[in-house]
C-alpha cells in the first residue's frame, strides 16, 4: 500500500509542476522530476501536457475576471493602442501563443490576448497545441541536459584518473 501512495504523489508532484508558470517550475520541471522518478515518459508528457494546458484554461479565466474590475478596466483601455490591436491583429492567436509563448511565457501571452480582445474560444486550440509543441521542446531540453551532465560525469573521471597517474609516477 506505501508503494501505491508513493507513485500517487509522484504523479501529482508531475501534475503539479506541470500547472505551473515555467518562471515558477514549469513542465521543464515536471518532466525532470518524471525523469527522476523513473515514470514512464509517454505517461509524463501527456500528463504535462495536459496540465499546462488546463493552467492555461485557469489563466483565460483570470485574464477575464481581471477585465471586470474597474480599475483593471480602465488602465487596460489605457492600453489598448492602436499599435497594439494591429500587433494582435498581425499575429493573431497561433503567433501569439506559439512565438510569443517562446519569447514571455504563455501566461503572460494570454493575458495579453485576452486584454486585447481576442475571444476565448479562439485560443482554446493554439493553446492546447503549443502546450503539445513546448512540452516536446521541453523533454528535449531536459535530456539534453542531463545527457551533458552524464558527459561532465565521465570527463570529471577521466581527469581525476589522469591527475592520480601524473602525480603517482
Amino acid at each position: 500500500m506505501g508503494s501505491f501512495w508513493s507513485l500517487a504523489w509522484k504523479w501529482a508532484l508531475v501534475a503539479a509542476l506541470s500547472a505551473t508558470p515555467a518562471l515558477l517550475a514549469g513542465q521543464t520541471a515536471a518532466i525532470a522530476v518524471g525523469i527522476h522518478y523513473q515514470l514512464p515518459i509517454g505517461g509524463v508528457l501527456v500528463v504535462s501536457m495536459v496540465f499546462g494546458f488546463l493552467e492555461g484554461l485557469g489563466v483565460v479565466k483570470l485574464a477575464l475576471w481581471g477585465e471586470t474590475r474597474p480599475r483593471i478596466a480602465q488602465w487596460l483601455e489605457r492600453r489598448r493602442t492602436p499599435r497594439s490591436i494591429r500587433f494582435a491583429n498581425k499575429w493573431g492567436t497561433w503567433g501569439g501563443l506559439l512565438l510569443g509563448g517562446a519569447a514571455v511565457g504563455q501566461e503572460p501571452m494570454i493575458f495579453a490576448l485576452i486584454w486585447l480582445k481576442v475571444p476565448p474560444q479562439k485560443l482554446t486550440l493554439p493553446l492546447l497545441t503549443a502546450n503539445v509543441i513546448y512540452t516536446i521542446i521541453y523533454w528535449s531540453i531536459v535530456k539534453t541536459g542531463m545527457a551533458q551532465f552524464e558527459t561532465l560525469g565521465i570527463l570529471w573521471d577521466d581527469l581525476r584518473l589522469l591527475w592520480e597517474l601524473l602525480t603517482t609516477a
